[in-house]
């Protein structure tokens, strides 16, 4: 607050708003630079193929497995072992027998099976595979 005595002798109480402007724009910057990094995402390079488009994968159960055979459900990291339960749990909760697989191009085929048997073991009757459209000239 600026307190000065004005031109008859009276108090000036008004609120200065410099310092509040600094912090607000410390906060947008550091938000800006934050937000990206955010992402939940796994990047994997899909095989491409003609299937029709997806119309959302929010509400649905993703299993991504990159070019190492690490395996994220749901974008959190999982390992093999853990994989059967947790599918049970969400299937128990969720009450879906549907699963969406996403592997990259990479991936050893042997591993896209094990998580497919693993899904299978933990009751999920529905296994999609999620692939990139086919670019058309």
């Amino acid at each position: 607050m600026a307190l000065g005595i004005g031109k008859r002798g009276t108090l000036n109480a008004e609120i200065n708003v410099t310092p509040l402007v600094d912090v607000m724009l410390v906060l947008l910057v550091i938000f800006m630079v934050t937000a990206p990094m955010l992402s939940t995402g796994v990047g994997v390079d899909l095989p491409k193929a003609a299937a029709p488009v997806l119309s959302s994968k929010n509400d649905k159960l993703i299993l991504t497995i990159n070019r190492k055979s690490v395996l994220f459900l749901a974008g959190k990291k999982l390992r093999f072992a853990d994989l059967t339960p947790k599918l049970r749990e969400y299937q128990r909760s969720q009450k879906t027998d549907e699963l969406y697989i996403e592997a990259d191009t990479q991936t050893p085929y042997g591993t896209v099976l094990q998580a497919m048997a693993a899904a299978t073991q933990a009751g999920i009757s529905k296994l999609r595979m999620l692939t990139d459209p086919l670019e058309t000239p």
